[in-house]
């Protein structure tokens, strides 16, 4: 049985991740690519951290309520722009609407 390799916390995001990704930030993020190619939001890079570490595990999809428990956390600590309020937040929650009504 062959074993993924991952080279940076990027490889830990699936599909969707980067599907959600480009809805809330436009960001196009490719397999393979590392993180210092091109640079990215912190709502990317915290998301595939999150991956990595366990935080969201693989197969799991991103919830609504995983972004909501995400900007909590952020809060929590202090930080000073959370990457996830705004218009980053609320295209995010739009894109998980939308495609919880797709076929």
């Amino acid at each position: 049985m062959a074993r993924k390799v991952f080279g940076s916390d990027l490889d830990h995001l699936c599909d969707d991740d980067r599907q959600l990704i480009h809805a809330a930030t436009g960001e196009v993020i490719w397999q393979g690519q590392a993180p210092h190619e091109r640079p990215l939001s912190a709502f990317a890079m915290q998301i595939a951290v999150d991956r990595r570490t366990g935080v969201l595990p693989a197969g799991q999809s991103i919830t609504a309520d995983y972004l909501q428990r995400t900007r909590r956390r952020l809060d929590d600590l202090g930080a000073p722009a959370n990457p996830f309020t705004g218009m980053v937040m609320e295209r995010a929650l739009r894109h998980l609407a939308g495609s919880a009504v797709s076929p």
